[in-house]
């Protein structure tokens, strides 16, 4: 089952969507190197020492 949802900011209250699922999927938009559409692939475990 797939549900899709515009979370558009919603800043830290996103957890409480998040809380019933196994997985999820976030499509955003940032600044980065590249043409536009690259697609860029960003794990939490990767990043979990920035939200320390």
């Amino acid at each position: 089952e797939v549900e899709l949802r515009d979370a558009s900011t919603a800043g830290i209250t996103i957890a409480t969507y998040l809380a019933d699922y196994e997985v999820a999927v976030f499509i955003d938009s940032k600044e980065m190197e590249g043409p536009p559409g690259t697609i860029s692939i960003e794990r939490l475990e990767a990043r979990a020492h920035t939200f320390e």
